[in-house]
């Protein structure tokens, strides 16, 4: 997984396949479940260590762009 800071609001993580198949993931089969895209994005938040910062915040944005060798995450 790496980080990329845009800005001071927003953040891109790259998940790469190994990272999914860390946490046994599969993207595709997680999309169908709410409370699985909630869990595994808010992990990916705590472990970039960037938890505190998105806090105090009222709603958090999540962009996924898939790419062909890592998914594209901008918090």
């Amino acid at each position: 997984m790496e980080l990329e800071r845009v800005n001071e609001n927003t953040v891109k993580v790259f998940v790469f396949p190994e990272d999914l198949e860390e946490r046994e993931v599969n993207f595709v089969e997680m999309m169908s479940d709410q409370s699985k895209v909630e869990e595994f994005f808010f992990s990916i938040i705590d472990e970039a260590g960037i938890k505190d910062e998105f806090e105090n915040s009222e709603v958090i944005s999540f962009q996924v762009v898939p790419k062909r060798d890592s998914i594209e995450i901008i918090i």
